[in-house]
């Protein structure tokens, strides 16, 4: 991911567009983290009422 942006920027310097789309990236990846946690802990105290 790193060196995707990174060439992004060498290729693009000054467009907010390449900023924007790695922005929007980490916010859905920052997300999907915290659905999975979500999950996780949902399914631990599930898992803990049914034991």
């Amino acid at each position: 991911l790193f060196r995707i942006t990174k060439r992004d920027k060498k290729v693009h310097p000054e467009t907010p567009k390449s900023i924007l789309s790695t922005f929007t990236l980490s916010t859905l990846l920052y997300e999907d983290l915290c659905t999975v946690l979500f999950v996780l802990y949902l399914g631990q105290t599930v898992l803990r009422k049914f034991i």
